[in-house]
């Protein structure tokens, strides 16, 4: 038996496949230049390798600069603390000043105040000395206030320190020069000591500890014995 021909396709069909064919050649390699040269998602992707890089910069620099500030209020807080003990008192018309201890109370109670935050002595313990002669010319600590729940003794010792002896004979220590009390005065040393708050648990400055100074020379002609108790009851801010 003869084979079967298989019909062919008219010219005018075959035309018309073969245009479809290059047209959707066409169109896939337009959108394949397309997606070749679209740029749109750079951006996204560069922010999404940077923005950890940013965020630690950023982090970095706020918590440097409160801390910067911080250390700066510590610093004030141990100045305005000497410079207030080395002024209060009060003076009769027939005795010299007098120091009672509600005075060393007030100046404890400013410094949250100062601060900025009243939980400040969660963290935070502010000492402040007498430094003067005892009868045989050595210098010590006479009294010692402290108030503050962080758990931290003064640079110089408890109260007492020096007396008849020479542990203080060279003065206190500033950090930049060592000083001693004028002969019948006292020198007024405030230490502070604050342990920094972060402002993120990720900070380089977590758990870092901030101290600072201030040494004040007593103002005025002062009753030296020691403080008073101005109503019978006024609480002693001891260090114990």
């Amino acid at each position: 038996m003869p084979k079967k021909m298989k019909p062919s396709l008219p010219p005018a069909t075959v035309r018309l496949r073969m245009s479809e064919m290059a047209f959707a050649r066409k169109m896939l390699s337009n959108f394949v230049n397309r997606m070749r040269q679209d740029r749109s998602g750079v951006a996204v992707i560069e922010l999404a390798y940077s923005l950890p890089i940013l965020m630690v910069l950023g982090v970095t620099g706020a918590e440097t600069a409160y801390y910067v500030q911080t250390q700066q209020q510590i610093s004030q807080i141990a100045l305005a603390a000497a410079d207030n003990a080395s002024r209060v008192g009060e003076a009769g018309v027939l005795q010299t000043r007098r120091v009672y201890e509600s005075d060393i109370n007030d100046i404890f109670l400013g410094a949250p105040k100062q601060f900025g935050d009243p939980n400040f002595f969660d963290n935070a313990r502010i000492i402040i000395s007498s430094v003067e002669y005892d009868a045989d010319d050595n210098i010590y600590i006479h009294w010692q206030r402290c108030m503050g729940e962080k758990d931290v003794d003064s640079e110089f010792g408890p109260e007492g320190t020096g007396l008849g002896d020479h542990t203080l004979e060279d003065g206190i220590n500033t950090g930049a020069a060592r000083v001693k009390p004028v002969p019948g005065s006292a020198l007024i040393v405030a230490e502070v000591s604050y342990d920094f708050q972060a402002l993120f648990g990720i900070s380089p400055y977590v758990s870092r500890e901030l101290k600072a100074k201030g040494v004040f020379v007593v103002r005025d002609a002062r009753d030296l014995t020691g403080l008073y108790d101005k109503t019978g009851e006024d609480p002693v801010a001891t260090c114990a």
